[in-house]
């Protein structure tokens, strides 16, 4: 007979009777070959993209900013040497880690190893209404010890860095965390090359500036102190983050050809400025049954700015032709705080759920400027008032996805004797269909007030840009009323992505540009003018591990914008192209990427164009660290910025340079290493927001 029991021994004996006795099996220890379980690691629930980080993926990834660009995330371009991310067809991303709002820098000090998955959603709940995409990292807490992330990016033929650290210490329930980045730079080949035309009231003067190198250079440190303490899954956090701004040179020099003057002068446009900005958080979770969670935060800062800048026009004898100098003191106070509720409910058995959730705000701002030059010394006094009264709902099952939101904000600021409160609302509604789990089909809609004029619009204080032209603000301005509607498809599978979109947007009185004569000079101010439409297409297709080597991305858009002005009228139309393409062999990664007017704005009556240009690096990927090589712009010279104004009574075209990075002198390294020590344990769900910093200085930089 032989008795055969999963996990025993085999016992075989000789039956000589009828009773063969006790019978005993011993235990048999065995060693299992390694199972290999193959399926998506994307799945799809509650309305998000629940992507679950692969072996390989999480071995190439030592941060969590590195590991986001590894998973190709649908409308994200993620750029790991600049440490900076793209929403394709425009808006943008929020981050979160465990629910908590986090800055760029500190996803970069994540420790990928710890991340348990990424939710990506595109359709952002009331919390992050203003946001086109939100992705939340849900990460293992570590019970006792931590982890300490080096992340460096220097230049090797140039002076700048934007370098990050960031430790992170664990003991039992209490957390505290360290972050300090320097960015630097020290350029001393700055120049722009500018031509204007001014329609003066019994003369036109046009002006030619031709550019000669200039310095650049500047300090931001960044810090950040946290603690967080956290029980039950109740949780108290307090955050402290300062940023030190030091910029000594943003120069300007050129020789300046005007039908004014027979002679060429020599012009130089200096400024400078410093920032101090510390801001306090605390923030208090509090959960209140299955889905359901409440938070509030408190948030306040105490803000100094000064802003320096000197202006110069001289003959060749030396004789100085025009002059004239700033110097703006800027102390701002803001206060923040919100509350905000969320919750999930399962409809019985039907399949369907529905969410709720509600966000409560208000933001206070009181800035003081004082303005000194050689023509004036003044003050200037801001208050700025926010409320808003968030709510979103919907209805949502394995096809369907319902969405409405509705917003009302009380939007109230004074400017010495003139003081404006209004109450706006917006609202909006989406719908979302999935074909199945590769392909759907996504319209929005939108109407309302939320589109928030910069601080210093609201000013009434006059600055100088040269000796003809003058900046001014406008404490009039209204807030426009926009509508907004797109439709976009998706489609995903394994190996292609595949995203096109159809968008229109309608602003009523939108706050632009007015250029106009006062006396012998140019005004540059903004006043609420008839409307602003922009009509945009796009499609995105990429390749993910094609033949195991080679991923590609491409983005391609078409704008069309319509500016009608109380006094003017114009059409422009924008071709937007991005590409990228990673080669792999074993460890190493070869990236070459390129933009085409991708950072190009028309509104107004000024059509902006950002950097663009080429980046090529090559990784080394060990499991230890991630080093690499790269060159900024190695086939092509590209502009820093460009600003083409079609104003009729001063019509400009400026464009500036640096030489530094001009055809492969951009030469830089890249170094990552991230230390760890301790025992994990649980996540912890955090959902906190911050104040945001915006000076209210009126400058006069061309």
């Amino acid at each position: 007979l032989i008795f055969s029991y999963t996990g025993y021994q085999n016992k075989t004996i000789n039956v000589a009777g009828g009773n063969v006795g006790e019978i005993m099996l011993l235990p048999d220890a065995q060693s299992l070959q390694e199972t290999v379980v193959y399926g998506s690691n994307t799945v799809f629930k509650d309305g998000k993209r629940i992507v679950t980080p692969t072996n390989e993926q999480l071995e190439k990834s030592p941060t969590g900013f590195i590991l986001l660009d590894n998973l190709d995330l649908p409308r994200l371009s993620v750029d790991i040497v600049k440490n900076s991310v793209l929403v394709m067809g425009g808006g943008s991303a929020v981050f979160l880690i465990n629910g908590r709002e986090a800055d760029m820098q500190e996803i970069t000090g994540l420790d990928a190893k710890n991340v348990i998955r990424v939710e990506y959603s595109d359709v952002p709940t009331a919390r992050f209404s203003n946001a086109a995409v939100v992705v939340n990292f849900i990460i293992n807490q570590i019970e006792k010890g931590g982890t300490f992330t080096a992340d460096l990016h220097n230049g090797l033929t140039g002076i700048y860095g934007e370098d990050s650290f960031y430790a992170k210490f664990y003991n039992g329930a209490s957390q505290f965390s360290i972050w300090y980045m320097p960015q630097f730079r020290d350029f001393k080949s700055q120049w722009r090359d500018n031509a204007e035309i001014f329609h003066l009231n019994n003369s036109t003067i046009q002006r030619k500036e031709i550019g000669m190198p200039a310095r650049f250079r500047y300090l931001i440190q960044n810090f950040n102190f946290r603690y967080n303490y956290f029980k039950n899954d109740r949780i108290f956090d307090v955050s402290l983050s300062s940023e030190i701004e030091n910029f000594p040179d943003n120069n300007f020099k050129s020789h300046l050809i005007t039908s004014a003057n027979a002679d060429t002068l020599v012009m130089t446009d200096n400024s400078r400025n410093t920032a101090f900005t510390p801001r306090l958080r605390l923030y208090y979770q509090e959960p209140l049954g299955k889905n359901q969670i409440l938070y509030a935060s408190l948030s306040g800062g105490y803000f100094q700015r000064n802003y320096k800048r000197d202006y110069q026009e001289r003959l060749s004898d030396n004789t100085v032709e025009n002059y004239f100098y700033s110097d703006v003191d800027e102390k701002q106070q803001i206060y923040s705080a919100n509350i905000s509720y969320e919750n999930m409910i399962d409809l019985g058995n039907s399949g369907w759920q529905f969410e709720l959730s509600g966000d409560l705000r208000h933001n206070h701002v009181r800035t003081k400027n004082i303005y000194q030059n050689n023509v004036q010394d003044v003050n200037s006094l801001i208050y700025l008032n926010r409320s808003t009264l968030a709510t979103s709902a919907g209805f949502l099952n394995k096809k369907w996805m319902l969405y409405t939101s509705f917003s009302l904000y009380r939007n109230g600021h004074s400017v010495e004797t003139v003081k404006i409160n209004k109450y706006n609302f917006s609202s909006g509604l989406t719908g979302i269909y999935s074909f199945d789990d590769k392909s759907r089909i996504y319209s929005y809609a939108m109407f309302g007030y939320n589109s928030f004029p910069e601080l210093s619009d609201f000013s009434n204080i006059d600055q100088f840009i040269d000796s003809l032209q003058i900046r001014r603000g406008n404490p009039y301005i209204q807030i426009p009323k926009y509508y907004y509607g797109r439709i976009l498809y998706d489609f995903e599978s394994k190996k292609i992505q595949l995203s096109l979109q159809i968008a229109y947007r309608y602003t009523a009185k939108p706050v632009m540009e007015n250029s106009y004569l006062d006396n012998y000079y140019i005004i540059r101010a903004v006043e609420n003018h008839k409307n602003f439409q922009k009509l945009s297409s796009s499609f995105t297709f990429g390749v993910t591990k094609l033949w195991n080597f080679l991923s590609m991305y491409v983005y391609g858009a078409f704008d069309r914008y319509f500016s009608y002005g109380n006094t003017y009228k114009h059409h422009e139309s924008i071709f937007r192209f991005y590409g990228r393409a990673n080669f792999y062999y074993k460890r190493w990664q070869l990236r070459y990427s390129f933009f085409h007017h991708y950072n190009d704005v028309f509104f107004g009556e000024t059509l902006t164009r950002g950097e663009g240009g080429e980046q090529i690096t090559l990784f080394y990927v060990h499991p230890k660290f991630y080093i690499g090589f790269g060159c900024f712009d190695p086939f092509t010279s590209s502009l820093t910025k460009a600003i083409e104004n079609n104003s009729k009574v001063a019509p400009y075209r400026k464009y500036e340079y640096f030489n530094d990075f001009r055809r492969s002198k951009g030469i830089f390294f890249k170094f990552v290493k991230v230390f760890r020590w301790g025992k994990q344990k649980d996540d912890v769900n955090v959902n906190a927001g911050d104040i945001k910093s915006e000076s209210a200085i009126v400058k006069g930089n061309k």
